[in-house]
């Protein structure tokens, strides 16, 4: 398995959010396959292999990561993550994920995982749902009481709310009223209104293709509004159609293509369209009335698959990979409000084409990446993160084939965000990595990256690679597939982080050589000034600075080797993890030794400045 030396701190230049120049596959490997419906069951057979033997640790040596329970159901979403970790200041934290501990491919155990950090320990790991019935898709929200809410959609295609108030240890498990004809399936929720007792809920009719469902009020798979103002009791508002949101703008929404958001009375729905607008639909009375804001006007209104269309009937696009592809969304994206009650949303990038008119479907290019950003401040989303070059090369060494298929994701997808009250934004994504491969598979792994914005969106920092020694288990991260990441809306000095883990690119649901195995509901907290910004970083027209140091993990004395073709004078520095320098050196030899036997036991970063060069790599002192 190709393995890099080192795992780059700082991969990137700080660019501007508007004039990035991130790297992409070449079109040689940009290649269109259908797309497939969306999901709620698996398959009916699989292909045996051997189980890995390698599996991670209870959390890594710098306890960032634990693992919060184990699950043989991997499909944790479509598209879009579910709000499924929550955080405040009071340090509590928990979690839920889709949880099954059988073999058995109709996962009739299947139900609400969950855990929670009280008292500076996280509980032991369960082993059985939380409902008593088969549920899937929870989403989790805790109130302003301390009530933690859930909401699931059922085996019957009706919405379960689970409730427990704050000191209690038991759930209260009832139904969230609807008179649709043929029920809901994959809800989103939030919490908040002038207590903070409101639950917002956004699900999905059922729509038609294979899980039974028809056409409700003109659309194939219509969103539908629920309240309550009593945190749960009961709701007072069902069925409700949000304006636009409707068979105005659209023909058909896909399962898991949208996200919620709400703070105080400001609630925040976002349409990550495929076939349709990406939009934003904001109310300010807690959801009694609403407003529409298109984020990307697709080309094609209420476009129904093998409709049609010409070159004349869409824009043109230098960077489409064909004549008829369309630029849109994946169908997976992000919203956070900020502290001011501003919208703030992210999406993966992607392009569709509808070229073969009697297949009952359309194609997408999985290959393509980027990560848009937008917020109501724009007029137009920006590209804001793409892959990570690991080896520097101005390359992405990928191929097609060594992409792992996860629905109709692209190489850079499942994006989530949140904010600070500092002004700070993060965006956390899973991105096929170059430099870690799974020489069984001959796929490439995927890694959570995140990017961070200090100024509400203007500028953004380089990407940065959270599955490291560092932050995950030191002995195995190389072998570890990251994904389906959701991310705490509240943000300390810390990212909270919830995602799944396993060993395998891919997920049994599309991959036929996957087996049936444990994957890992794995929380992580990332420290938000690990993650470069523009700011901390801001070297212009400079190249990075390839250079090696060892030992590493170092005790005492480093020694540092540099190429010999920079220039003679070369700057040394050594900062700590708060960013603050401990220590410079000047430097005219190619090797160096530094001492750092008075340096106390933790993660140092090591910047080399040689004219217009400029090189980083992360040190451990112990």
């Amino acid at each position: 398995m190709p393995k890099t030396s080192f795992l780059p701190l700082l991969i990137l230049l700080p660019l501007s959010l508007l004039g990035q120049e991130l790297l992409r596959l070449p079109l040689s490997e940009q290649k269109s396959v259908p797309r497939i419906k969306v999901l709620d069951q698996f398959r009916n057979s699989v292909q045996q292999r051997d189980h890995p033997v390698s599996v991670p640790l209870q959390s890594n040596f710098l306890n960032q990561e634990t693992i919060l329970g184990v699950t043989q159901y991997d499909l944790q979403t479509n598209a879009a993550s579910q709000n499924r970790i929550v955080a405040g200041e009071d340090g509590y934290k928990a979690g839920v994920w889709m949880h099954s501990q059988t073999f058995d491919l109709s996962y009739p155990d299947r139900g609400t995982g969950f855990n929670e950090y009280v008292d500076g320990n996280w509980s032991a790991r369960p082993d059985l749902r939380l409902e008593s019935t088969r549920t899937g898709w929870p989403s989790l929200t805790r109130l302003s009481d301390g009530t933690l809410h859930i909401v699931t959609h059922t085996g019957g295609q009706n919405l379960l709310s689970l409730r427990r108030e704050a000191g209690s240890a038991s759930w209260v498990e009832t139904e969230i009223p609807n008179n649709t004809p043929e029920g809901l399936l994959w809800p989103r929720s939030a919490s908040g209104g002038p207590d903070g007792l409101s639950i917002h809920v956004l699900a999905l009719t059922t729509p038609v293709d294979d899980l039974g469902g028809q056409e409700y009020l003109g659309m194939n798979g219509h969103p539908l509004y629920y309240r309550s103002l009593d945190g749960g009791l009961t709701w007072d508002k069902t069925d409700v159609v949000i304006p636009g949101l409707d068979s105005t703008n659209y023909y058909e929404i896909e399962g898991d293509t949208y996200a919620i958001a709400a703070r105080d009375n400001t609630v925040a729905i976002a349409v990550f369209g495929i076939w349709g607008d990406i939009s934003l639909y904001k109310s300010f009375d807690n959801g009694d009335t609403w407003e529409r804001t298109v984020v990307n006007d697709f080309p094609l209104d209420k476009y129904q698959v093998d409709d049609g269309y010409t070159q004349d009937d869409i824009p043109e696009d230098p960077f489409a990979p064909s004549l008829l592809s369309i630029y849109t969304s994946d169908g997976s994206g992000g919203l956070a409000l900020d502290q001011d009650g501003l919208a703030h949303i992210t999406y993966a990038d992607a392009y569709v084409q509808d070229s073969v008119l009697d297949d009952s479907t359309s194609r997408f290019y999985p290959g393509w990446s980027g990560i848009s950003y937008w917020n109501e401040t724009m007029l137009q989303p920006a590209l804001v993160a793409s892959l990570l070059d690991y080896n520097n090369n101005d390359t992405i060494d990928l191929t097609f084939n060594s992409i792992a298929r996860y629905g109709n994701g692209t190489t850079t997808s499942m994006p989530v965000i949140t904010t600070d009250e500092k002004g700070g934004v993060y965006i956390v994504y899973s991105a096929v990595a170059e430099a870690y491969y799974n020489e069984l598979d001959e796929q490439n792994y995927r890694h959570l990256l995140v990017v961070k914005s200090v100024d509400q969106g203007q500028n953004w920092g380089p990407a940065y690679d959270i599955i490291n020694p560092e932050f995950s288990d030191p002995e195995a991260f190389e072998v570890f597939e990251t994904v389906f990441p959701s991310v705490a809306s509240f943000v300390d000095d810390t990212l909270h982080i919830l995602y799944q883990q396993d060993f395998f690119p891919g997920y049994l649901a599309i991959d036929v050589d996957d087996m049936p195995a444990e994957n890992y509901a794995v929380y992580t907290g990332i420290p938000v000034s690990f993650i470069p910004n523009a700011a901390s970083v801001a070297v212009k027209n400079a190249q990075l600075i390839d250079f090696s140091v060892f030992p590493n993990p170092v005790k005492n004395s480093l020694t540092v080797e540099l190429d010999a073709n920079l220039d003679e004078n070369k700057f040394l520095e050594i900062f700590n993890a708060q960013g603050q320098r401990l220590g410079e050196w000047r430097s005219t030899d190619t090797k160096t030794s530094l001492d750092l036997s008075q340096f106390i036991d933790g993660i140092y970063f090591l910047k080399i400045t040689a004219k217009n060069k400029v090189g980083y790599k992360s040190l451990i002192k112990g």
